[in-house]
């Protein structure tokens, strides 16, 4: 589906055993029209992932490269910051990231009040919002204890909801 998001819902976070003691899998609906949704699954290293792709294939909108603006070189970052990793995380933690991460994808999508078309309608950015993660992907995979609930988030959770109505 290559149709743009219209509103993006972290609606939970679920722990995960994996590499480390303690993965989270962001829960996330994204709806392409006012009422039709997918579910795709994220974690935290996944968005990171995500993040320097980004910075690498719009270096100067990430302030990294500068253009040359009046005889000067200028760089200016409009590529929004990301939420700092953490070595350990906990459940509070990953809780607490559903928003940030929220906001940070509010800025990404939106070319209305975040970042201009060419970046928010970006193939990369569209295919990144259309599937899982690859580390959701490979916990989801390598965990047979996550039920059908859990991975479907419908757990009872409170969803971060923000969109472009």
């Amino acid at each position: 589906m290559n149709k743009p998001v219209k509103k993006l819902v972290v609606y939970n976070v679920v722990q995960q055993t994996g590499r480390y003691n303690k993965d989270f899998i962001y829960i996330i609906r994204v709806y392409h029209t006012t009422e039709a949704y997918s579910i795709i699954h994220q974690t935290f290293d996944d968005f990171f992932d995500f993040h320097m792709s980004l910075i690498a294939q719009f270096p100067e909108d990430a302030g990294v490269a500068s253009t040359t603006v009046g005889g000067g070189r200028e760089s200016v970052r409009i590529i929004p910051e990301f939420p700092s990793q953490m070595m350990f995380v906990s459940e509070a933690v990953a809780k607490m990231r559903m928003a940030q991460l929220q906001a940070y994808s509010m800025v990404i999508l939106s070319g209305v009040i975040g970042l201009p078309y060419r970046i928010s309608r970006s193939p990369y950015v569209m295919k990144f919002f259309r599937q899982d993660g690859r580390g959701a992907m490979s916990l989801i995979a390598s965990s047979s204890s996550m039920n059908e609930k859990s991975v479907e988030g419908e757990a009872a959770a409170t969803p971060v909801s923000v969109g472009i109505w």
